[in-house]
């Protein structure tokens, strides 16, 4: 830069580039706290504090497309990551859309576990969206399950729509309940209305845990979730207005939302028992109501005929009932308990600060050793509130949950086994747990147990095993059941055990369809 004749002042490293001046005899240079280096007749001029995004060679060098630099006295720019990221230049280091890292310098990328874009191109997260991997609901928001946060309205309107929820599972509970009581007076082999509703239970079950994948769902199938989630939304504790009454009772309770939504799943089932006896008394008072009306507008004789066939004289048959609602009430509940008492354990690792791999290790913040807990981002696994709840309250419900129930399921029925048919009274009572299997199969119910705690378990742990390896365990698990149901023809209804292996065929093809929605970048 200059010609002879000409005078070139420098001062304080005003210039990030070296530059070459004819040094005639004429030429007068002016430098000013300036380091140079004279070769022949070039004057090469360079600063001696790179700054970030630019390495140190013979002068400062800014880093190329492509490439990036975090620290100056590099000699050479680094790599752009492999996956999840954009390196414009500099010391620009940038997500890609639907990845994160914990912060701006940060070159360890993850991506995002939402079934939609939460995760920004260049960083951030979408509106309602915050904190570790964009897994924290903002202020009024609130999360229906891990990673998907809705807006909160009214507290009024969110206590309408959790009780009309409830109400759903309520009437469900109540109507299969006395369908189960009835059907076991009938001492019959054939296919009872209890055993359909049953069957429909359980693929609703499923439909909520094959729905909980983290994947981009074609719009029907999505519906069919949608409805499933609403109906067993109490029991899964991932009602969206059950967290938007959740945060304002955290000020109160001291007990952090996340623990609170557990809490509400497992009090659910006992909460439901009482609803239910609570229902059929009102539907009883008014029975008595209408009979005591028709007594007033018809001749006695005629209303009590009327009221006889139409069961308005019908006593209350709590003694009775009550083994079964209780057993109704856990077969409903019991995959969103199992998956609630895993949950405790469910836990994602971000960054790791002791990478050999990561040139800058220091900027990886969000470096909790076990990783963070998938309902608070916020979180460290196995610090703080999560080991006391984990140690307090998770193990003891894995072990009654996972392990007990089952268990305890096929040593009863073991205990008992001639009792299973020829004792009128044990059928009445438990025959929900045997009567539509063959005598020889009364085991069944425990390996069906068994089976959907190891879906829940997939369900739960979704997000650690990536939602590929969680869909393709899920479909291989429904391919290998629905083997079983034929090999072993377990139920003594040719039509029932027909209806199970379609519920198990259908749920294989949900998982195979999920399955062709991946491609090799998603994998």
């Amino acid at each position: 830069m200059g010609d002879a004749n000409r005078s070139c002042l420098f001062r304080n490293n005003s210039s990030p580039f070296g530059m070459d001046v004819n040094a005639g005899q004429d030429t007068r240079l002016n430098f000013d706290n300036t380091n140079i280096n004279i070769r022949s007749n070039t004057v090469i001029w360079s600063r001696t504090d790179c700054v970030l995004g630019e390495t140190k060679q013979l002068v400062c060098t800014e880093c190329e497309a492509g490439t990036y630099s975090l620290n100056p006295k590099n000699e050479s720019c680094d790599f752009c990551p492999a996956e999840g990221a954009k390196c414009p230049g500099g010391a620009a280091v940038l997500p890609l859309e639907n990845w994160w890292h914990s912060c701006n310098q940060s070159t360890q990328f993850h991506r995002c576990p939402h079934s939609y874009s939460v995760c920004l191109y260049g960083g951030g997260c979408a509106e309602g969206y915050s904190g570790n991997l964009c897994g924290t609901c903002a202020d009024n928001y609130a999360a229906n399950g891990p990673f998907h946060c809705v807006h909160c309205g009214s507290v009024a309107g969110a206590w309408a729509v959790y009780i009309l929820v409830s109400l759903v599972s309520v009437v469900l509970i109540a109507i299969t309940a006395h369908a189960t009581w009835r059907d076991n007076q009938d001492g019959s082999s054939e296919l009872k209305p209890s055993h359909m509703l049953h069957v429909v239970i359980m693929l609703g079950q499923y439909l909520v845990l094959i729905g909980s994948i983290p994947i981009q769902w074609p719009s029907m199938l999505g519906t069919v979730f949608r409805v499933s989630n609403t109906v067993f939304g109490v029991f899964g504790g991932q009602a969206a207005s059950l967290d938007c009454i959740l945060k304002n009772l955290d000020h109160i309770t001291n007990i952090p939302v996340a623990v609170m939504r557990q809490l509400a799943t497992l009090f659910a089932p006992p909460a439901m028992f009482v609803a239910v006896n609570i229902v059929e008394l009102l539907w009883i008072g008014l029975k008595r109501v209408i009979s005591q009306a028709l007594v007033l507008v018809a001749r006695r004789h005629t209303a009590v005929k009327i009221s006889h066939t139409l069961g308005l004289y019908t006593k209350p048959q709590f003694a009775a009932k009550a083994p079964i609602l209780v057993m109704v009430v856990l077969s409903v509940s019991y995959p969103f308990l199992v998956r609630m008492s895993l949950g405790f354990f469910a836990c994602i690792p971000l960054d790791n600060s002791l990478s050999p791999v990561d040139p800058y290790p220091q900027y990886a913040v969000a470096n909790a050793p076990h990783g963070y807990w998938v309902y608070d981002m916020e979180q460290a696994c196995w610090s703080g509130y999560h080991l006391k709840w984990a140690i307090g309250m998770g193990i003891p419900c894995v072990a009654v949950f996972c392990v007990a129930i089952p268990t305890a399921i096929f040593i009863w029925l073991f205990a008992h086994t001639e009792a299973l048919e020829s004792d009128t009274q044990f059928r009445e009572r438990y025959g929900l747990l045997y009567r539509c299997y063959r005598p020889k199969r009364f085991w069944y119910e425990s390996l069906l147990r068994l089976f959907m705690s190891a879906i829940c378990a997939v369900s739960s742990f979704r997000y650690a095993l990536g939602p590929y390896y969680a869909t393709l365990l899920m479909n291989g698990g429904f391919g290998v059941f629905c083997g079983s149901q034929i090999l072993l023809k377990p139920y003594i209804s040719k039509l029932l055990g027909r209806m199970q292996l379609l519920a198990f065929a259908r749920l294989y093809f949900v998982t195979y369809v999920a399955l062709t929605l991946f491609t090799v970048d998603t994998v």
